[in-house]
């Protein structure tokens, strides 16, 4: 019967003798993002990449990955304000961006109210793209349009503001190759 001992060193050999023989293989999955203890995976990357790119968005992978640390940021705080909520063990994309949505609409949008003489001055500024139509006939649209302006400057700040709080490292991009030591 072999010893534990044994048993380690023989294991610790192989994994030695397997990695010198693989160095030079290519890397299948690497973490690309650290945002406080959650991780962003090249995996997960180039899926959400690809499926940006498949709905016509004209996207870098930089600004996908800076959309998934802003979108796990507020995951987070939308977790916490509703009391600790863990993600379930099958919960999907749908699921969180529920989460999230209903986060944003009971914290941030419900607080934005869009005066009635901003409303009445947009449409006097911009009467030509309405055709004709009257201000009453519009107004809630103008209204609706001015609440997701607004709701994206709120959101903007207040993702600035999770940010400046969490502790977010990215390594998207591979390091450089070491030069072999003793080349002279």
């Amino acid at each position: 019967m072999i010893k534990g001992r044994t048993v380690f060193i023989i294991l610790l050999a192989a994994v030695y003798l397997f990695s010198a023989g693989t160095a030079s293989a290519k890397i299948l999955e690497r973490v690309v993002a650290t945002v406080n203890d959650d991780v962003i995976l090249l995996s997960e990357l180039e899926a959400e990449f690809r499926a940006e790119r498949k709905a016509g968005r004209d996207v870098t992978r930089e600004e996908v990955l800076e959309g998934m640390i802003d979108r796990l940021l507020l995951l987070k705080e939308a977790r916490r304000f509703r009391r600790g909520l863990t993600p379930a063990s099958g919960e999907t994309a749908a699921d969180s961006d529920r989460i999230i949505n209903d986060y944003i609409n009971k914290r941030i949008k419900i607080l934005i109210h869009i005066p009635f003489e901003k409303i009445r001055a947009y449409y006097m500024n911009n009467r030509e793209r309405f055709s004709g139509r009257d201000f009453y006939d519009v107004r809630d649209e103008i209204e609706d349009y001015l609440v997701k302006q607004e709701l994206k400057a709120r959101l903007r700040q207040y993702i600035n503001e999770l940010r400046k709080k969490a502790d977010i490292t990215v390594m998207l991009h591979e390091p450089a190759a070491r030069s072999p030591q003793g080349n002279g």
